[in-house]
Formats: structure tokens, C-alpha cells, sequence
């Protein structure tokens, strides 16, 4: 055999291995398209994200086709980040139709969630969008045959926010709670916490305070990354509705222990919570037979004092401040039942000391 054909023999043999090379250097640019626009996303940078997913679209396209699961996966992406609804609509509406294609009824289930949340985050207009997406992730699960339930049961938890009828509410997160324990831990916590944390307040708002005292157990009981501050919020929230039971004692001890996790939490936004643990605390203080006027007054003004170094109140801010005031409101009158309300305000505006250049709110 001569050079020649030698050479042409290696060549034919190298070239499924060359085309693996040139399909892998073109995917690590979609890669690092990908990661980057993920970057770009996190920190908030629009014009970088619209730019590196158009990227990884142009590379998807050239490498592996119109036509793949690679190529849908940028649509997605592109559905998902698109300032534009309707153009948003477009991109999801590719991918759904490549994702039918390939079968991926577990891509599929993605999509229709992505998109439910897009409709969400547009306000009103968009919440009967938002309930058709949710309902077909839910109809369409027990074909996706997927591993965990993280989109199911976040489903289930905006389909019932969109709810306005309580027991209906209530029914579609009592569906999404049978389904926690199937999704992933890295997404666990923060179902749990969600769906807990509304049966709670459904529960409180009906008056049945045992029922939400033990949704914010099972609020304590969640293990993540927030878990020291869910730890805190269960404790200091079923405080408050052990308040309403008559058990000031064990009220006093579950605020005690909200307390003393948000006091050693290394979080720049911790003050927020503790502003509202005192003032539950207070409230359980007043709530002593006898009352104790003393504690009480002390963990009020610990509270009030929660925001006082703040350079700016934020709307986060003044939403805490409001519940805190509420809280605070209900200690004073219990301590002291024959006063005016606008000695409380008074007592109130005389300990809230705060130096923020801009405030937002209108406490009085």
C-alpha cells in the first residue's frame, strides 16, 4: 500500500474523531455562552443576558440543529429572561414544539412552569395565563414521569395564591404538601417553607390556631439554606398564635428561642425579623399572669430600636414596621386597657428613633 493511501486511510478513520473535536469545541462555546448569560442573570445585567443567550442560540443552531434538545433548551432560556411577553411567548412556543417532538414530556412539565411564572410576575393581566400553565403541569405530570415534584408542587402553591376561594385554597396546598417529600433537596426548603407558611396564615385567618401553630412547627423543622431564620420565623409565629390559645408561658418560650437564633444570625437583613420577634416577645411579656409590664416595655423598645441605624427604609422595611407597630399596639393595650389609642402612638414616636435620610412610610 503506498504513503498516499496510507495517509488517506488515516485520515477516513480519524474522521468521526474529528468530528467529535469540532462538535466539542463548538459546544464548549455554547457552554460558556450559557454560564454566562446564568452570570449575567444574577447580577441583574439584561443587555449582557439577551446578548450571550442570542449567542448560545447562533451556536446551538450551527452545531447541533434547529431541531435538537440543545437548541430547545436556549429557547427556554430565552422565554424565560425575554422582557418582552409576547416575544418571551414566541421562544417558549419553539421549544414546546421541538420538545413534542423529542418526546421530553419531562422538559415539557419545565416549560409550563416557566411560562405560569412569567404570566405571575406580569400582575393581574396575566393570572388567568398563569392558571392555565399551573394547571397543565399538574395535568401533565404523571406523564412526565419525573423524579422529584419541584414543579408540581410550586404548581400547586401559585395555583392556590391565584385562588380566592379559602377552602379551595387550602385543598390545592394540602395537594402540593403530599408531594414535598419527592422533590429535590435543593429545592425542598424552600417548598416547604412556602406551602407551610400559607396553610399557617389560612389557618390563623380561620382562627384555628392549633392547626397553625403546627404548620409553623413543621416550619422549624425544615432543613436548608435559610434554615436558621425559618427556625426563627416558625418559633416567633407560633408565639404569637400560642398568644391567642392563652398560653402566654409557652408563647414566651417560643419567642425566647426566636430570639436567641436571630441575635447570633450573621445576616445584614436578620434586624428585620428581630424587630418582629421582640415586639412578639413583648406581646407574650403583657400576656404573663400577672402581666409584666417591665419585660414587656423593654422588649418594645428593643424592637423600635431594630431600626435605628438604617441610613434608608426600604419597602421591605415598611412592611416589617407596619406588623411590628400592629404587634406592639396589641401589647400596649394589653398592659394598659383604660388608655387613649393616642397615648400608644405617643409612646410608640417617642421610642422609634431612626436616622434614615429616606423613609417610605407614614407611621402614625
Amino acid at each position: 500500500m503506498t504513503v498516499k493511501k496510507w495517509a488517506f486511510l488515516v485520515l477516513l478513520l480519524m474522521a468521526g474523531g474529528m468530528l467529535a473535536i469540532v462538535i466539542a469545541i463548538h459546544n464548549q462555546d455554547r457552554e460558556d455562552y450559557l454560564r454566562t448569560a446564568e452570570f449575567a442573570i444574577e447580577k441583574g445585567l439584561q443587555e449582557q443576558v439577551d446578548y450571550s443567550l442570542g449567542k448560545a442560540l447562533e451556536k446551538s443552531r450551527e452545531v447541533y440543529g434547529e431541531i435538537s434538545e440543545e437548541t430547545a433548551e436556549v429557547y427556554q432560556m430565552l422565554g424565560s429572561q425575554e422582557r418582552d411577553l409576547s416575544k418571551g411567548e414566541e421562544y417558549f412556543e419553539r421549544a414546546i414544539q421541538i420538545y413534542e417532538l423529542k418526546n421530553r414530556e419531562d422538559r415539557l412539565l419545565e416549560v409550563y412552569f416557566e411560562r405560569g411564572c412569567r404570566y405571575f410576575q406580569s400582575g393581574e393581566m396575566g393570572e388567568e395565563q398563569a392558571q392555565s400553565e399551573f394547571l397543565r403541569v399538574v395535568d401533565t405530570f404523571d406523564q412526565a414521569l419525573c423524579e422529584n415534584t419541584d414543579y408540581l408542587c410550586l404548581s400547586y402553591y401559585y395555583l392556590a395564591y391565584l385562588e380566592e376561594e379559602p377552602e379551595r385554597k387550602v385543598s390545592l396546598l394540602r395537594e402540593g404538601e403530599r408531594w414535598i417529600d419527592q422533590a429535590s433537596m435543593e429545592r425542598r426548603a424552600e417548598i416547604s417553607e412556602k406551602i407551610y407558611i400559607d396553610l399557617a396564615s389560612m389557618a390563623a385567618a380561620d382562627g384555628n390556631y392549633e392547626e397553625a401553630v403546627a404548620c409553623y412547627e413543621k416550619v422549624c423543622m425544615v432543613e436548608g439554606k435559610n434554615t436558621e431564620r425559618m427556625r426563627a420565623e416558625g418559633n416567633y409565629m407560633s408565639a404569637l398564635c400560642l398568644i391567642q390559645l392563652g398560653e402566654g408561658e409557652k408563647a414566651k418560650e417560643r419567642a425566647e428561642e426566636a430570639v436567641d437564633i436571630l441575635e447570633t444570625t450573621e445576616s445584614e437583613e436578620s434586624y428585620r425579623d428581630l424587630s418582629l420577634a421582640y415586639s412578639i416577645l413583648a406581646l407574650a411579656f403583657a400576656n404573663q399572669e400577672p402581666s409584666d409590664e417591665d419585660m414587656a416595655l423593654a422588649y418594645g423598645k428593643k424592637a423600635l430600636a431594630c431600626y435605628e441605624n438604617n441610613t434608608y427604609i426600604s419597602n421591605e422595611d415598611v412592611n416589617f414596621m407596619g406588623m411590628m407597630k400592629m404587634v406592639l399596639n396589641e401589647m400596649y393595650i394589653k398592659l394598659y386597657p383604660e388608655r387613649e389609642e393616642w397615648e400608644f402612638s405617643r409612646w410608640f414616636r417617642n421610642n422609634l428613633k431612626l436616622r434614615a435620610n429616606k423613609i417610605q412610610i407614614q407611621l402614625e
